[in-house]
């Protein structure tokens, strides 16, 4: 593999964040937008084929949920090995320098840490990475190395980052924090300011509340004139409700969730959607739904408390007498047809885990209706298009019997509902969402209402072990058929058009093997455990 098929592999297999990085350590490109969003494979791929020489660095922090310690002083390794669970099993790679990363998962609001415990350094929140097989130096000898994996991710999950480390370095914090502002702060005039402050400051930084507490009745303690422990109390109070409070636009993100909602929810389904956690975010949702209430918009569900109804009074006359009892002649790999009947106006929904196949099946599913007289429009969001035509190559046939067939090829990530052929095959690969997850109903509803007589087959990503991709319900509303898509097995999880009398497909799967990145191989029937 390329450089540069690495990088896009651990940002589609590791869902990590990943940034072109000069030998000297430093970031090629502007890398401050990546510290909260990932860029798209498209993006990876193309930085590397710029800089095809450049090292890999995974960004940490929120935007990968990863934290590193850098093991950078060999000799304290024992000393470090003693904060960490025995037993603990953790991605590690080796630097060239003979330093150690462990790889975690990233704490709430842990920032970077430089000799945050005797021997290492901590990489979480505006920081990153090199990953292998990046190069380096050897800090003494200069000498040229590489980066390997002693433990890789992809056989060990990182785990939760160990909390005797995580309290350690608060310790330290609060400790450095004291020595220099101690003889400074907390005098008559300013020890109100000055003891909040510090509450809000270890708050933000993560610390449980009960040893904020215990911090600030320390520094009451040495105030003057002192706080009694009921007025150092109210402080930590104060300082938790500011990190709870988020700034809500109410009547926006309620209206647009009510827009994007279909058929009956749940008040707590708003609260948990758009984080509204506090007595007065909640008292705000009602007083937002009451008032769509009263404008005809919205209504509460009779006997169940907490209940509401979109009211959608514009709806389209189907013309069935005139309508084409036809099914959409399409074909799918692994004798999916058998089981599913497809219809105009249909949409299909692949979940898959990463890195499971839903591109090959988007592609097969293009390659084995290329022989259909309409548009087949393939949507990608993370491909280049060097890695597509080594991806069409597989097949066999002429790459150029590809669009002389109607398959075209666009380059999308968002908004497809603007840019999909109504009266064609439309194959979305992938809908890409990294937060608001409950939007993406929304959306595939939004490609539902512009399709006329054509389809679309919507790809979208599913945790492994998750039940449903990102979006969870939402995205099993508008579907005819859903198909989870797994390591070698192929699970219908929702079929509504049964093309065997009598024969539901619900739960029904079977298991296959990928051949050179393209060829689906049936191992057995389609059966229900």
């Amino acid at each position: 593999m390329t450089l540069g098929e690495v990088a896009a592999s651990y940002s589609e297999r590791m869902g990590w964040s990943i940034i072109p990085v000069a030998k000297n350590k430093k970031a090629i490109v502007e890398w401050t937008p990546y510290q909260t969003k990932r860029a798209s494979q498209n993006q990876i791929l193309e930085w590397w084929e710029k800089y095809p020489t450049a090292n890999i660095a995974a960004v940490t922090g929120a935007v990968s949920d990863l934290a590193v310690i850098d093991v950078d002083d060999i000799q304290e390794k024992n000393n470090i090995d003693k904060l960490i669970p025995q037993g603990l099993q953790f991605p590690i790679s080796k630097t060239p320098s003979g330093g150690l990363h462990y790889f975690f998962k990233c704490p709430q609001k842990l920032g970077n840490r430089v000799k945050a415990v005797a021997g290492s350094d901590v990489r979480a929140e505006k920081g990153y990475v090199l990953l292998p097989p990046s190069k380096g130096t050897h800090r003494h000898t200069g000498v040229w190395g590489d980066y390997t994996w002693d433990v890789k991710p992809s056989i060990i999950e990182r785990p939760a980052f160990p909390q005797s480390y995580l309290t350690l370095i608060q310790q330290i914090q609060v400790n450095n924090y004291i020595s220099n502002v101690i003889g400074k702060m907390f005098q008559n005039g300013t020890r109100d300011e000055d003891l909040f402050h510090v509450a809000n400051c270890l708050v933000k930084a993560g610390m449980l509340s009960t040893k904020v507490e215990q911090v600030v009745n320390i520094l009451a303690d040495y105030c003057q004139p002192k706080f009694s422990l009921d007025e150092a109390k109210q402080k930590v109070t104060s300082a938790l409700q500011r990190a709870a409070r988020k700034d809500h636009q109410w009547n926006d993100e309620i209206g647009l969730w009510v827009s994007q909602a279909s058929g009956n929810f749940r008040i707590n389904d708003v609260y948990n959607d758009l984080g509204a956690t506090t007595t007065s975010d909640k008292s705000s949702v009602r007083v937002v739904l009451g008032r769509l209430v009263k404008e005809g918009s919205v209504a509460r569900n009779t006997g169940s408390t907490g209940s509401y109804r979109k009211i959608e009074e514009v709806c389209n006359t189907i013309d069935y007498e005139n309508a084409d009892e036809k099914a959409f002649p399409i074909k799918y790999p692994l004798g999916i047809e058998k089981y599913f009947e497809t219809y105009p106006k249909n949409i299909i929904v692949l979940a898959g885990e990463p890195d499971a196949g839903k591109t090959a099946l988007m592609l097969n599913i293009a390659e084995m209706n290329l022989p259909l007289p309409l548009p087949k429009m393939y949507f990608s969001s993370e491909m280049g298009k060097g890695e597509l035509r080594r991806r069409l190559s597989f097949f066999n046939r002429p790459l150029d019997s590809w669009k002389k067939q109607g398959f075209i090829a666009k380059d999308r990530s968002q908004n497809f509902a603007d840019v999909i052929e109504p009266d064609g095959i439309n194959l979305i690969d992938y809908m890409e969402i990294h937060d608001e997850m409950w939007k993406i109903g929304g959306w595939i509803r939004q490609v539902y209402d512009k399709l006329d007589t054509g389809i679309a087959i919507i790809a979208i990503q599913r945790k492994k072990g998750n039940e449903l991709g990102k979006g969870g319900l939402a995205t099993l509303e508008k579907p005819r058929l859903y198909l989870n898509v797994s390591h070698g097995t192929l699970e219908i999880v929702k079929c509504k058009n049964w093309a065997m009398s009598g024969v539901n497909p619900k739960d029904m799967m079977t298991k296959f093997k990928l051949v050179n990145g393209c060829h689906f191989i049936q191992e057995g029937d389609w059966t229900k455990d």
